[in-house]
């Protein structure tokens, strides 16, 4: 064990931390030599070796690349440069362990001594080890974990937890109406072009998780009530929030009680790993409905590989597609971090890049490393002066520290299509035909409806 003094929470106060290797800072795109008293350093906590984890640090290197290699930042006449180093929250596991993230956030602090943190997915882990970084007053970024209650903390605690700010995703009350409004608008789409009133009928799949909970408590109200009178009609129909740990068997299990419901669309809310046991089963036993929604692991490059093609038509949403450019930004940033990492960016890589940008600019126009002045200068940027990010328009809600989604933010919809994520309309009017954020530079797709599936709608 290594005994470390725990700087902050009073003398006399010690942590038993194991003795594992510490982080490794590293300075990409920064000269040689550059003395530590000149590093800002940034700690990257995320689950290493996961898709998730490591997106939110190549996302992060390739900000701090892009800093560095552009000279740093000078405050007072001094140039200093991005420092950047990882810990293994182990968030992103089946069976995670909150008391291995802590331990990690731990060795960020004490041992590492890092002055920012920037990272989270798994929302009962964040919750857990966000508290060492709020004790010690350091301000943490959140690029991964959706839950309104993370930084409803803000509100009802703003002295401890002032120094938590959320960059990305949207909060998940959001993501609930948002994607709720665009599967009503993709069944209106479905309803017009097969001349049929048939198709009324939504269910839901989602993780049995702390982010989608608003998504099961709002669900009858969103379809049943909120939306039904969209078509006179819309029932919500089978309600499935599964275990994370679940098997092929079992997800083919809760297939077919979607099934049974006689479902039309499914809206989809999965992080994890299920996804690709959800893509296989609905293909191997052609279910007869559309999936939509969240599949965070569909978005990568690789799944179509590890659907063995099974993604066919599974419509998904993301933050940006190699092609689109929502900002001025985006398609630079996409394709550098495909260059520098040979895989597309989740959303976490799109907010730990504007995350690292964020506490470079905060400096830079305070000349500061003060944190409470970093802090009254993020609450300044709100919705009336927003900023511009690689993945949309950076805006938050000073009393919460939360991130403004729509219209600011939006996620860009997808059908995987031979092997490429195709990017469609959207079905609630975000962005048109062929402009995104006002930049004309993304063909729209054909949305293509899975063969046994149209079988279905139209017998």
């Amino acid at each position: 064990l290594i005994v470390v003094i725990g700087v902050g929470v009073g003398l006399g106060v010690f942590f038993l931390l194991p003795a594992v290797a510490g982080a490794t800072w590293k300075l990409p795109g920064a000269p040689s030599g550059i003395p530590e008293e000149q590093w800002i350093k940034i700690g990257m906590m995320g689950d290493i070796g996961e898709l998730q984890g490591d997106a939110n640090y190549w996302g992060g290197y390739l900000a701090a690349n892009d800093i560095n290699e552009a000279g740093g930042v000078d405050v007072n006449g001094t140039t200093y440069y991005i420092a950047i180093a990882k810990e293994d929250t182990d968030e992103s596991a089946a069976e995670f362990s909150t008391s291995r993230a802590v331990t990690a956030a731990e060795r960020m602090i004490y041992k590492n001594e890092a002055e920012f943190a920037i990272g989270g997915f798994r929302t009962e882990s964040v919750y857990a080890y966000r508290e060492p970084f709020m004790e010690n007053k350091i301000i943490f970024v959140d690029t991964g974990a959706a839950t309104d209650e993370l930084c409803g903390s803000v509100i009802s605690d703003y002295a401890h937890y002032k120094y938590f700010w959320r960059i990305s995703p949207t909060n998940s009350s959001e993501l609930a109406t948002d994607f709720g409004g665009n599967v009503v608008g993709f069944m209106g789409y479905l309803r017009a072009v097969y001349n049929t009133t048939s198709i009324d009928k939504i269910g839901l799949l989602v993780e049995d998780l702390v982010w989608t909970e608003s998504w099961q408590t709002n669900f009858p109200y969103l379809f049943n009530v909120q939306l039904g009178g969209t078509f006179g009609t819309m029932p919500a129909a089978a309600q499935i929030a599964f275990d994370i740990t679940t098997t092929a068997e079992q997800m083919d299990a809760h297939l077919q009680t979607l099934e049974n419901e006689g479902v039309d669309v499914v809206l989809i809310g999965i992080s994890g790993g299920a996804g690709i046991l959800m893509t296989q089963q609905w293909k191997a036993q052609e279910r007869p409905f559309m999936l939509i929604g969240a599949n965070v692991q569909g978005s990568t490059t690789g799944y179509w590989a590890d659907t063995n093609g099974d993604a066919q038509y599974e419509i998904g949403a993301a933050t940006a597609i190699n092609y689109a450019n929502k900002t001025s930004l985006t398609k630079t940033f996409f394709e550098d971090y495909y260059n520098m990492w040979n895989e597309d960016p989740l959303y976490m890589a799109f907010g730990a890049y504007s995350a690292v940008k964020r506490i470079y600019n905060l400096i830079k126009d305070t000349q500061s490393f003060d944190t409470d002045t970093l802090i009254a200068e993020w609450e300044t940027i709100t919705i009336s002066n927003p900023v511009e990010q690689v993945g949309g328009w950076g805006a938050w809600w000073p009393n919460s520290h939360d991130g403004v989604g729509g219209p600011l933010n939006y996620a860009l919809w997808y059908q995987w299509q031979n092997n490429t994520k195709v990017v469609i309309p959207s079905f609630t009017g975000v962005y048109s035909s062929s402009i995104v954020q006002g930049i004309p530079t993304v063909p729209i797709g054909t949305l293509k409806i899975a063969p046994w599936v149209l079988d279905a709608y139209t017998s």
